[in-house]
């Protein structure tokens, strides 16, 4: 800790300065700012954290072994000058040989480990903990026909299916109505500015109060800034950082690289791990970017709980209202149509990509015509477009992608947005209506 204070105080010069450079002018801050500011808060981490040599069990080889071994190295030097095919044959026996041995001393060893072994050792658990994890790993991947074995190749393989739920819906509609919706949002952020008396500006304490919001164990997104560093932020980089979020809030800006996304492909459970379509898309995006979200969240729940602009039947990501509360709220209307002698249909309904094929368009058109005070729809213009991202496997990572369509995976703001664009769905007369997020019950009695 003591460690980490000193580096901070070291960064803070340089903190300062770049965030007195910032403020000094009146236009969209460069994302080197940003990316300075990044990088000064790794470095003292990296200056405060000491970095342990890994630490590796080494076999050590039974006289036998080195000699094959010798001997293998000796006949591909041998091959290596003179390419003869008696040379190279050699070679590829004791190239067998060695590591026929190499394996049966290793399982031996490994079988004399496990009998040593006392259920009340710590190896025991610790090793019964390993095995007990799956490892997620991807093997070979069927595409047009044929195996992808390479890292960088299954990458690109699951960047375009990801890719392709962004762009389901993007034909459907009427262009005529398309285009209407679209002039009707131009122009709205064409006569309004985002500097309004309604702005509301953050403090020192609502930052940190944000910053121990999400858990420690928190994985980063590219900026590789973690829970625990801003935790341990000194309070002139956290002045300076409030400033910066001050900034933003007054140009309506959210910075491009913020929205940046770290995909890793996860494989649904019960499907067969060499279909492309059988991987579902984790994002792991900026915790600064993330930080300043739940910020303007803040200031868009309160706004939304105000005006009651979410129906009261919809119970996703809504505070104190779980799927439990919903199902009893199902249970007591078919009970109640059940004592009064009648009969109860319901309709499940599910949106396939729910979230991933939200048209921004039409919901900053909604987001306009609820009325969201403009300092916030500004902002909100910001973070909903641009957003790409690059879907990493192993040490590889794919080409970037664009996503023209629906709400960013894993960002703090997508799931009172995508309530708030489905906050119109239609009420049927004599039905009873029960949503969660995008899954909706429709219920009627006769």
């Amino acid at each position: 800790m003591a460690q980490w204070i000193m580096s901070m105080k070291n960064s803070n010069d340089t903190i300062r300065n770049r965030t007195r450079d910032l403020l000094a002018c009146s236009a969209v801050p460069q994302p080197t700012v940003i990316t300075n500011f990044s990088q000064s808060i790794l470095q003292a981490a990296t200056q405060a954290i000491p970095i342990h040599p890994l630490r590796r069990n080494h076999l050590t080889l039974p006289p036998y072994l080195l000699l094959l071994w010798k001997i293998k190295n000796h006949y591909r030097r041998r091959f290596q000058h003179t390419r003869s095919a008696l040379t190279h044959q050699l070679y590829l026996l004791f190239v067998q040989i060695f590591f026929t041995y190499l394996t049966h001393h290793k399982n031996s060893k490994w079988s004399s480990f496990l009998n040593s072994l006392h259920p009340q050792s710590t190896h025991f658990w610790k090793l019964t903990r390993y095995f007990s994890k799956s490892p997620i790993s991807i093997p070979p991947l069927t595409h047009q026909g044929d195996q992808v074995y390479l890292s960088s190749l299954k990458a690109e393989v699951l960047t375009q299916q990801f890719e392709l739920s962004h762009h389901l819906t993007l034909t459907l509609g009427s262009r005529r109505h398309s285009a209407q919706v679209s002039l009707f949002v131009d122009r709205f952020f064409q006569n309004s500015t985002p500097s309004t008396p309604s702005l509301q500006l953050t403090n020192i304490y609502e930052v940190k109060q944000r910053i121990f919001s999400p858990k420690l164990r928190t994985a980063p997104g590219t900026d590789g800034i973690t829970p625990p560093m801003l935790r341990n932020l000194s309070r002139n980089a956290l002045k300076h950082l409030t400033q910066l979020f001050n900034h933003l809030l007054r140009l309506g800006h959210f910075p491009t690289i913020w929205k940046s996304a770290k995909v890793i492909p996860i494989p649904k459970p019960d499907k067969p791990h060499t279909d492309r379509n059988s991987y579902r898309p984790i994002s792991l995006l900026s915790t600064l970017g993330k930080l300043f979200e739940r910020i303007i969240a803040a200031r868009l729940t309160s706004f939304v709980q105000q005006h009651q602009l979410i129906p009261h039947f919809q119970f996703g990501f809504h505070m104190k209202h779980t799927t439990v509360a919903q199902l009893a709220r199902i249970i007591d209307y078919i009970t109640n149509g059940f004592n009064l002698h009648k009969h109860t249909g319901m309709l499940l309904l599910d949106i396939e990509k729910a979230s991933d094929t939200v048209w921004i368009t039409g919901l900053l058109y909604k987001l306009i015509s609820l009325k969201v005070l403009t300092y916030l729809l500004w902002i909100l213009n910001a973070f909903l477009t641009g957003h790409n991202f690059t879907v990493h496997v192993n040490d590889e990572s794919s080409s970037i992608k664009t996503t023209p369509a629906g709400l960013p995976q894993g960002a703090v703001l997508s799931t009172l947005l995508f309530s708030l664009y489905i906050s119109d769905i239609p009420h049927p007369p004599n039905s009873h209506l029960a949503l969660y997020a995008d899954d909706t019950a429709i219920l009627t009695q006769s």
